[in-house]
C-alpha cells in the first residue's frame, strides 16, 4: 500500500508557499490513539545483529479531568537463539492526550533509565503544523523543542510515504523524551530514534490487530 504526502504539503512543497489562510496539518490525525486501540505495532532495528523486534499497543485508556490518556508500551519479542533476551521485557511505555487545540501531550515516559512524569503535561507538538514550525514547551524543569523537520519519507518496511518527521530537543541535554519520530495520518509512530537507547532507528515492519 502507497500513502501519499498530504495534498497542501505536497503543493507548499513545490511551490515554496502555501495558501494564506493554511494553518498547517492538523496532528491529532497523526496521532490517533483511539483508532489503534486493539491493535499491535511491529518494530525491527536497523541494527540487523539486535536479537529482539519491538511490538508496541496500547495497554491502558483512562480518563483524568476530561482528558482521555492513552499509554503505549513497547515490548522485546526475541528472535533467534539469544538466551540472554527476555520475552516481554519492557522497552519504554508513554501516555499521551490530544488536547485539542492544545496540541498533542506528554504525560510519562518510562525506560530502563528511569520515569519521567510531567505535570502539568509536556506539549509534544502543536495542534497545527507545517513543515519547519517549531513547538516549545515548558515540562520538569527543561524547555523541550519539537521542530517538523519535514513531511517525506517514512523508515518503515512498507511502501508508505507521508511521515511528519519530528526532532525533539531539551535544554537538559538528551533523555528518555528527546530524539526522532516519524508519524503518519492513522497509524501514529511508526518510526523512532530515541536518544537514551543507545539503537539505531526502530522501523515500523506491520501492523495488525490483537487476536
Amino acid at each position: 500500500m502507497t500513502r501519499w504526502l498530504p495534498i497542501l504539503a505536497l503543493a507548499a512543497g513545490c511551490t515554496g508557499t502555501a495558501p494564506p489562510d493554511f494553518r498547517g496539518e492538523d496532528m491529532e490525525d497523526y496521532f490517533p490513539w483511539a483508532g489503534n486501540v486493539g491493535y499491535q505495532w511491529q518494530f525491527v532495528n536497523e541494527d540487523v545483529t539486535l536479537t529482539y523486534r519491538m511490538l508496541g499497543e496500547i495497554v491502558n485508556e483512562e480518563l483524568i479531568d476530561d482528558t482521555r490518556r492513552f499509554t503505549v508500551e513497547y515490548v522485546k519479542d526475541c528472535i533467534g537463539d539469544d538466551p540472554t533476551c527476555v520475552e516481554g521485557e519492557p522497552i519504554r511505555s508513554m501516555t499521551w492526550s490530544l488536547q485539542g487545540n492544545l496540541g498533542v501531550h506528554l504525560h510519562r515516559v518510562e525506560t530502563d533509565a528511569g520515569e519521567l512524569v510531567f505535570e502539568p503535561s509536556l506539549r509534544f507538538i502543536d495542534r497545527y503544523m507545517k513543515r519547519a514550525d517549531v513547538t516549545t514547551s515548558e515540562a520538569g524543569g527543561n524547555t523541550y523543542t519539537s521542530t517538523l523537520e519535514e513531511f517525506g519519507d517514512c523508515p518503515v518496511l512498507l511502501d508508505w510515504t507521508g511521515c511528519a518527521k519530528i526532532v525533539v530537543t531539551s535544554s537538559g541535554g538528551p533523555d528518555q523524551v528527546t530524539g526522532t519520530y516519524w508519524v503518519i495520518n492513522d497509524f501514529a509512530i511508526v518510526g523512532a530514534l530515541w536518544d537514551d537507547g543507545g539503537l539505531q532507528t526502530w522501523k515500523l515492519s506491520n501492523h495488525v490487530p490483537l487476536e
